[in-house]
């Protein structure tokens, strides 16, 4: 049985893959599933056959890019049906990834997206839009205006009234509005507009998308487990409108009670919502965001509040960064998810060791978001129009068909002026910047293949908006406590400026790649003032929050005693980001090189174990001097050490550079479960050791440079 099933679903494998652009996209993602055998036995082997075949089935979606010339003909037939209806008809440009419907009802699990089920296309359905013009004329129009009594008759209007509770409220606090349909004065009626769906001028690509939850434990229990750096993150991928495509609203008159003045207040409000909130899901994150309509008489930031914040974000160092597929360029951009989850863990860092689990839980959850509530700080990027096109990690030269086809790229090395060194008894050259971005240019000996990584070159920049909500959260008291939109914006701030000050995006961000820099920021906000803005929103629920009884057995927080050595200044002309990410690499490897086998470079996150690495000895090492691995282990809640299968660096290099291309290296240390600062003195006493003797091998290096 298994066997004819496995030819049946090779034979529709090999006919998508051939014809795959003919297929109705809607088919292929709810019918035409390649699902693998079930054979119960649950091995790594099966269930990565599984993720394969999802991740196939998504990509067959998206490369299913229907008829244009049957889509122009649909298209104009439903623009001539929309034009004898009457209204206003405007077209806004997506600027952002749109994620619709992502909960709809299917065989797979969140990875859905709005098709139209007749012809295929993702589309926005007009109920959708009504909602959401709706939701912001309540929450962002109203609150505006003068007169609240003529303000809710207004929205009353445009979007109808009921007898559901919603209603019921308002008409306690207001007089009832009457409406004029065709046949008489009413209270409870549809509205005098119509809201239609949004087709795409062309048909719209599709992209796979993906999140990377790293503390599915923490978030599970609800704050019981602790979220930690050892933990492997779990890739969840889900189908996006790809941004760049523009949709067509049409907002119609209602039969017999719509005005031109309805309709201009109903096109105010949904163009200023698609602009300042996004449609569809995951907006919190910058999803689903609009360019205003050309032309457009509509100030879509005229009601915006006082606390929403701008700035712009530069690139200082190369960044790799990735979407659903490493090996793919589409996904090397900063995202609005990957930097909220930055800003998440660093706010995160700010609280831990104040708070019990499950009170730092609830807190998070009512500011960033849960996977029951939405959070009270929501944000959107947009990527400037002149950011370079990533490229493949450039350091390294492939000639296939090689003994060892992968080795360093001189002609791009010597453009940067890098240059090798040898330290202690390594017999060949090392390159302090391929040492630092180890693993993301490789070739694999027992694969054969070359595994490499897109990376984004700095300079690049993006608009950064935040816009906050007053919020709620309740501890163990069960009473609720208010958050205005000023508190929930400080703490975006705070996060903010830790990330870019210590930290970065993307794949070695710990080693300095994808440093940040914030520009136009008009709140100077210090180290100092960062802190106190975090008691200070701990101090409001003093009374009942619940103290984490031993706070250095949490996993890592941003708290005296903490270590930052800063200012390390690079002043040469000839150096850019590359050659500084050399220096910096350098550094790394001398350092690493003094204490080689020795249990202070578990400090560096790696490696895994000391000693070894086999139980005997392998290849030039002897009896005499090898010495059994030791697993590089933790001490958790528990009180059980475990083997780590993954740690990551407890510190932290950050790479600045000002308008005179003068670079500095700042170092942050966060104290984790390795390094127990009230279990051995001797810990502290060796990592302050290690972090002058690394600041002092890059101002040796910054000195020599040319």
């Amino acid at each position: 049985m298994n066997e004819m099933l496995n030819q049946r679903l090779e034979f529709v494998s090999t006919e998508l893959e051939t014809h795959n652009s003919k297929y109705h996209p809607g088919l292929l993602l709810d019918k035409l599933i390649l699902c693998i055998p079930d054979t119960g036995k649950d091995s790594k082997e099966d269930k990565q056959k599984q993720k394969d075949c999802i991740s196939k089935q998504l990509n067959n979606v998206v490369n299913s890019k229907g008829d244009s010339s049957y889509f122009q003909l649909i298209k104009t037939r439903h623009q001539k049906t929309l034009k004898g209806l009457g209204g206003q008809t405007w077209a806004q440009e997506l600027i952002a990834p749109m994620a619709l419907h992502l909960a709809r009802a299917a065989l797979l699990e969140n990875a859905n997206v709005c098709l139209h089920r007749t012809y295929g296309f993702a589309y926005l359905p007009g109920s959708g839009l009504k909602g959401l013009a709706r939701a912001w004329a309540i929450t962002t129009w109203l609150p505006k205006q003068a007169d609240p009594i003529t303000a809710w008759q207004a929205i009353a209007r445009v979007f109808g009234t009921g007898n559901n509770h919603e209603w019921q409220e308002v008409w306690k606090q207001y007089p009832k509005v009457q409406i004029q349909t065709e046949k008489k004065l009413q209270t409870d009626c549809i509205g005098a507009v119509t809201f239609h769906d949004a087709w795409p001028n062309k048909w719209p690509e599709l992209m796979v998308d993906v999140l990377a939850p790293h503390h599915g434990d923490y978030y599970s229990s609800k704050g019981e487990k602790i979220p930690g750096d050892w933990e492997d993150p779990i890739p969840v991928n889900f189908l996006t409108i790809k941004p760049g495509v523009a949709f067509d609203f049409h907002l119609s008159p209602t039969q017999g009670m719509g005005t031109q003045e309805d309709l201009n207040l109903a096109r105010q409000f949904l163009e200023s919502a698609l602009c300042t909130r996004g449609a569809g899901g995951k907006t919190s994150a910058g999803y689903g965001m609009f360019d205003p309509a050309k032309g457009s008489s509509v100030n879509v930031h005229q009601f915006e509040d006082a606390t929403t914040f701008r700035c712009e974000l530069e690139l200082i160092t190369p960044a790799f960064l990735a979407g659903a597929d490493p090996s793919r360029p589409e996904g090397c951009d900063l995202r609005g998810s990957t930097l909220r989850g930055q800003l998440r863990w660093w706010w995160r860092t700010l609280h831990t060791g104040h708070l019990s689990g499950t009170d730092l839980y609830k807190l998070e959850s009512a500011l960033w978001g849960s996977a029951s509530t939405g959070g009270a700080i929501g944000l959107s990027l947009i990527a400037s129009d002149d950011n370079p096109k990533p490229i493949l990690a450039p350091f390294k030269e492939y000639i296939p068909n090689e003994r060892h086809p992968l080795n360093p790229d001189k002609k791009f090395l010597n453009k940067h002026g890098i240059s090798s060194i040898k330290v202690g008894d390594i017999t060949h050259e090392q390159y302090g910047l391929i040492y630092l971005a180890y693993g993301m240019d490789e070739f694999s000996n027992k694969e054969r293949v070359r595994k490499v990584r897109y990376c984004l070159e700095a300079p690049a920049n993006w608009q950064l908006t935040f816009q906050t909500r007053s919020t709620s959260v309740s501890f163990s008291d069960k009473s609720e406590y208010k958050l205005d939109q000023q508190e929930v914006l400080d703490q975006a701030l705070s996060a903010l400026k830790l990330l870019s000050q210590f930290g970065g995006v993307g794949a070695r961000s710990r080693k300095g790649f994808g440093s940040l820099k914030v520009h136009d920021d008009s709140r100077k906000l210090s180290v100092l003032k960062i802190k106190d803005s975090a008691a200070k929103l701990r101090s409001k629920f003093d009374n009942i929050l619940v103290r984490n009884p031993n706070p250095d057995n949490y996993y890592v927080r941003y708290d005296e005693p903490f270590i930052v050595k800063t200012n390390i200044k690079c002043i040469h002309k000839n150096v850019d980001s590359w050659k500084i990410m050399d220096m910096v690499g350098k550094c790394y490897i001398r350092f690493a090189s003094k204490y080689k086998h020795k249990k202070i470079k578990t400090y560096l996150g790696l490696p895994r174990q000391i000693h070894g690495p086999k139980d005997k000895p392998i290849g030039h090492q002897t009896s005499s001097t090898h010495e059994t691995p030791i697993p590089l282990k933790s001490q958790g809640l528990s009180g059980k050490e475990n083997k780590l299968s993954r740690h990551s660096a407890p510190y932290f290099i950050h790479v600045d550079c000002d308008e005179k291309n003068i670079y500095s290296v700042n170092i942050l240390f966060l104290y984790d479960h390795l390094i127990r600062p009230e279990n051995s003195k001797e810990n502290k006493d060796e990592w302050n050791k290690f972090m002058e003797e690394l600041k002092l091998e890059i101002i040796k290096e910054v000195s020599s440079a040319p």
